[in-house]
């Protein structure tokens, strides 16, 4: 088969170009995806009377700089079609872009030409639009503008057309070919292709023209500073680390337990452990280097109990967080069957287990006394640190301002209602469990969920009412704590997260009921996928783990559940035979490929938390 040079694109190992994402597409009238995509995924046709909104398989936020595409449209219908942007959170196949608060839409078609939508609202026509024209989208996420263009001219004399776009929220380009019965195609080009598959009808002053750092090619000049939308033009998750990648910071493992003392090792050393044993039904020890290690240590996320107080704790626990030749951490271990016991959170022999692993700032030192470990220093006082204290001092922390993480330990006072996270910016989801008694695990999730509700670990519900968190949302030094909850002589311990491009994602999304559910944009390949139904709760609505130790390749069908002890693939209500929950792990975020309201319920809204195996700029395809 022979190919012409427009069906080459540059794609390298280095550097790869955005498409049109198959996998996050409108659905039809018959439940499924219709919209056609053709070469190479850069043309899109619609298929039947549906919404066939489609984005771009990659996104960008503030502060990521100027991005340019182009569109040729190939065949228009009276409205359609409409291009432009749309927020990664927006439900793909539920309705017209433009008439949500989610999108911003250039409308093409032979009737509704060169008008705008956002939120339902129609502007006057910028330009007249034909078959064959050129439509040029320039976001500037770096001011919140979007630009559009016709042939090299940008509209609007040049000036935004929208402003004031979301600081917060990922932005993709978007296309909608169909919403009226009939047929409408575009063609993409993201910086590599700038004839569009050989295109001979291309307007009046259609080159070859280059972005001004040399990476990639357009039919128009693109402005001053723009860049093609591609993997080397995204920024690096740590920019202040040398070479560390997410793997340096989060890690999922399998073993088999021997029952003798030994070595897990990661390539990093662990300030949180989380283990589960995958074959029986036995609960999951979480271990923190604040807290330190050593018998009677563990916590267990299906368990309101008090630090150590599972009998089983006798039988093995984490002796170490370890560095030098073997990081990881070592287990001492009671749990062998020469023993008789047959017992143990972390290492019975030949029981299969994983363990989930996070990097924070690093152990504490309480012997000195440096009790504020803050990537990779110990400090004497919280000053040293340059941590806020709050109004209830921590007693011992560590924090990684890289990676978005701190564990904070600290004592009530029945006074005091703030607490410091040593984080740059407000933490997206705190869990807090006490220590010292029995009590659920608390989860703020915000501002997916108001700052008057939390989700607890270990329980199965949706989203409950609660003071726990002072109802009070966290800022950018503190989080808040209830009185009632942190009273004097409770210990309590906090994991805070917030987002961390290509690392880490706190989102949600929201279900479609199709077993072709939605894809969720992560910028990142995940490794550890947590996932919760917060719109409704009760038996086999339970939290749902996935991880890329356990499913190697896709499906990933291998499920636990963090408030139960049950066995994999085993939740609270039996319902569970595999394909019918779960995702694909992709190389940019996941697809949900279920069909259950406990993973996909139509119009139920669902909260993650995802940390990468690698970022999107070097994830190979999965």
């Amino acid at each position: 088969m022979a190919f012409s040079a427009e069906d080459i694109v540059p794609d390298s190992p280095t550097n790869n170009f955005c498409t049109l994402n198959v996998l996050d597409r409108g659905v039809g009238t018959t439940n499924t995806a219709s919209s056609i995509l053709t070469d190479g995924n850069l043309k899109v046709t619609s298929g039947d009377n549906r919404y066939q909104n489609i984005r771009s398989t990659i996104s960008f936020k503030k502060g990521s700089g100027i991005f340019y595409a182009e569109f040729l449209l190939t065949q228009r219908t009276t409205y359609n079609p409409q291009i432009g942007i749309a927020t990664t959170d927006f439900a793909i196949s539920s309705n017209e872009v433009g008439s949500t608060p989610f999108g911003w839409m250039m409308a093409v078609g032979s009737t509704v030409n060169g008008s705008t939508y956002h939120n339902s609202v129609q502007s006057s026509s910028y330009a007249t639009f034909a078959t064959n024209d050129i439509l040029q989208v320039i976001v500037d996420s770096d001011n919140q503008q979007l630009f559009f263009g016709r042939n090299g001219t940008i509209l609007n004399s040049g000036n935004a057309i929208h402003t004031n776009l979301p600081a917060d929220n990922h932005i993709t380009f978007c296309i909608l070919t169909n919403n009226d019965g009939s047929t409408s195609s575009a063609v993409a080009n993201f910086g590599q292709d700038p004839t569009f598959g050989g295109a001979t009808n291309l307007p009046t002053g259609a080159g070859t023209f280059t972005p001004d750092n040399g990476i990639g090619s357009f039919a128009f000049q693109p402005p001053a500073g723009a860049l093609a939308l591609c993997t080397a033009n995204l920024p690096d998750f740590t920019p202040t680390v040398i070479d560390d990648t997410p793997q340096d910071y989060f890690k999922a493992v399998t073993y088999t337990g021997t029952g003798y003392n030994r070595n897990i090792t990661l390539g990093f050393q662990p300030d949180l452990v989380w283990v589960k044993s995958r074959g029986i039904a036995y609960g999951s020890g979480i271990y923190d280097s604040v807290r330190g290690a050593g018998a009677n240590k563990e916590l267990v996320s299906n368990l309101t109990y008090a630090e150590g107080q599972e009998n089983f704790e006798q039988f093995d626990w984490v002796d170490s967080f370890d560095d030098g030749t073997q990081t990881g951490f070592s287990i001492d271990s009671q749990s062998s069957s020469s023993t008789g016991y047959s017992d143990g959170y972390l290492n019975v022999y030949n029981r299969t287990y994983v363990a989930w692993c996070w990097k924070a700032g690093g152990a504490p030192d309480l012997t000195t006394p440096k009790p504020f470990a803050k990537n990779g220093v110990q400090y004497a006082s919280l000053s040293a640190a340059n941590i806020t204290a709050g109004t209830i001092t921590p007693t011992a922390m560590s924090v990684n301002t890289d990676a978005g993480f701190s564990i904070v330990k600290f004592d009530g006072n029945s006074s005091g209602t703030t607490v410091g996270h040593g984080l740059n910016q407000a933490p997206e989801m705190v869990i807090t469990k006490g220590t010292n008694f029995e009590d659920n695990w608390h989860t703020q999730v915000y501002p997916l969920i108001s700052a008057t509700e939390t989700l607890g670990l270990n329980i199965n519900s949706g989203s409950l009412t609660s003071n726990a968190f002072n109802n009070t949302a966290p800022t950018p030094s503190v989080f808040s704590i209830s009185t009632g909850y942190a009273t004097t002589g409770r210990t309590i311990v906090a994991y805070c997260w917030h987002s961390v491009e290509g690392y880490s994602k706190f989102g949600s999304y929201t279900g479609n009921g199709s077993p072709d559910g939605p894809f969720v944009y992560c910028g990142f390949r995940p490794a550890f996928l947590l996932r919760k139904n917060i719109t409704t709760g009760g038996t086999g609505y339970d939290w749902v783990l996935i991880d890329n130790a356990r499913s190697s390749y896709n499906l990933s069908n291998n499920k636990l559940y963090p408030n139960l002890s049950n066995s994999e693939n085993v939740n609270s209500d039996n319902s569970d035979t595999g394909t019918n929950s779960s995702v694909d792990l992709l190389s940019n975020g996941f697809k949900v490929r279920a069909d259950n309201a406990r993973m996909n319920g139509s119009n139920q809204t669902y909260i993650y938390m995802a940390f990468a195996e690698q970022s999107f700029n070097y994830a190979n395809a999965r």
